[in-house]
């Protein structure tokens, strides 16, 4: 059967692997040509699944992990890069459901035991994956940069040492062997940087092309989303509907978490897109408004989580939304309607 994924060369961490969901979606994975790590909380069941999935081809290293305990993910991952030499893929799918029935009837200890695995877990292994997936690649090339910068900073040649980063690699050449001066031109292009960033692009140019079919390509368009038609009324915002419901609202706009303490219970959060460690603001919202995003990003899937009204790939939102300004979010259709200034 042709694979529905293409991981040839990757590297894949499948946490509660050993059995159900966790094993099959490690099959998949290997089958697919990923190198794969499965990892349970006791190792004799995570090391029979392994042998089950190299009998079947798949090459897999087992683990144990309490995915509750964050020495213990930081162990697993340290494990895996040391035997594989890197993390391409992360499924967490390790949950634990030691009581049935509404959770107000556990008692603290299945309590403590749900929330440990269930949702601090996850905040462990969500963590680590922002780091280990999107940012490791990077650090390999920053922290050599930083240090050269600090080199030039020493010989006067640059102002500051993130200035290296508005170099180019023959310029770095030129001022670390033969010592030039590029203190100036550094000035320079961090001031032009500063005011094309104030600048909001078009959602696209020209005329997009019609649908592939390609499966990629759809769940491409539901994680980041396609822009939507500009609305013809200034006082009305076109995006895509994410998460139903229609709340009225005072706006917050949000660009960073270091904003995020002028939220008050009701607000409607405008932003340019969310990560996980946003999470716990939307209990405090009523509504969310983002620039990016598809159905399926973060800020859609926590919003209908909530039950919160949610509209995505507005493109414009925080450079046109203000703080204060009282909004109508329908989430049903994806409109934004400015209702005050």
């Amino acid at each position: 059967m042709k694979p529905l994924i293409h991981v040839e060369g990757k590297v894949a961490l499948v946490t509660g692997g050993s059995r159900g969901i966790g094993e099959s979606i490690a099959r998949a994975l290997g089958l697919a040509g990923a190198e794969v790590a499965i990892a349970s909380r006791k190792l004799p069941g995570v090391t029979a699944a392994a042998e089950r999935l190299r009998a079947d081809g798949v090459t897999v290293e087992p683990y144990a992990c309490h995915t509750g305990k964050a020495d213990e993910i930081e162990a697993l991952v340290s494990a895996v890069i040391a035997r594989f030499g890197r993390i391409d893929v992360l499924v967490n799918n390790a949950a634990t459901n030691p009581y049935f029935g509404p959770m107000m009837g556990a008692d603290d200890g299945v309590f403590d035991k749900t929330f440990e695995v269930n949702a601090k877990g996850y905040l462990n292994v969500t963590e680590d994956h922002n780091y280990y997936i999107d940012q490791i690649g990077n650090t390999v090339m920053r922290l050599p940069l930083l240090e050269a910068g600090r080199r030039l900073v020493a010989r006067g040649l640059i102002n500051e040492v993130d200035d290296i980063f508005s170099l180019h690699v023959a310029e770095m050449r030129e001022a670390l062997l033969q010592g030039h001066d590029f203190r100036s031109l550094t000035t320079e292009r961090k001031a032009e940087m500063e005011r094309w960033a104030q600048v909001v692009p078009p959602p696209i140019l020209g005329t997009p092309p019609p649908p592939s079919g390609d499966p990629l390509e759809d769940g491409i368009i539901r994680m980041f989303g396609m822009p939507p038609e500009p609305s013809s009324d200034p006082s009305v915002i076109q995006g895509l509907p994410a998460s139903a419901g229609t709340v009225r609202g005072r706006a917050k706009v949000v660009r960073t978490l270091s904003e995020a303490s002028k939220l008050e219970k009701g607000d409607i959060m405008v932003c340019e897109m969310t990560m996980p460690p946003w999470t716990p603001l939307f209990s405090t919202v009523s509504a969310v408004v983002a620039d990016t995003g598809g159905i399926l990003s973060h800020c859609a899937i926590v919003s209908r989580e909530y039950r919160l009204p949610c509209v995505v790939g507005t493109a414009i939102g925080t450079a046109v939304i203000k703080d204060g300004m009282m909004l109508t979010v329908d989430g049903s259709r994806g409109i934004v309607r400015i209702e005050a200034v």
